[in-house]
């Protein structure tokens, strides 16, 4: 996806509920694509540092050894300490009830942090806004 693409869902979202500084991205890798959104917005127009999981590792874990994939495990946790608060890339589609996986709720079990959920971040349609 394009930066002028990402751009595109600045307008449709209410990015500016997160206040914190530091954001980590948590959420399956299955909306990969929305992974890169959130990260190209956070950082480009509200100049958050934004951090997540090893990305290639989620998309290929197959391929890592146990114990690498441990190494992995201890240093998103580390990140996910680290951070003010959480953004959760979970069902950003219209009509789907959001997806958060069984890994991605064990991550936030004990966090006593913000957490925000993509999902909610979504601005109603100018239908939405008017049916009500």
């Amino acid at each position: 996806m394009h930066v002028d693409g990402i751009k595109k869902f600045l307008l449709l979202y209410n990015w500016a509920r997160i206040k914190e500084q530091r954001i980590f991205l948590a959420g399956s890798a299955r909306f990969k694509h929305w992974f890169a959104v959130a990260e190209v917005i956070l950082q480009l127009e509200y100049g958050k540092q934004v951090s997540m999981c090893s990305f290639y590792s989620l998309l290929h874990k197959n391929e890592f050894s146990i114990d690498e994939w441990s190494k992995l495990q201890v240093i998103a946790m580390s990140k996910l300490r680290d951070a003010d608060a959480i953004l959760v890339i979970d069902s950003p589609y219209e009509g789907k009830k959001p997806y958060i996986g069984k890994h991605t709720k064990s991550e936030l079990h004990d966090i006593k942090k913000p957490v925000y959920y993509l999902s909610e971040l979504k601005k109603p349609s100018l239908r939405e806004r008017f049916i009500k």
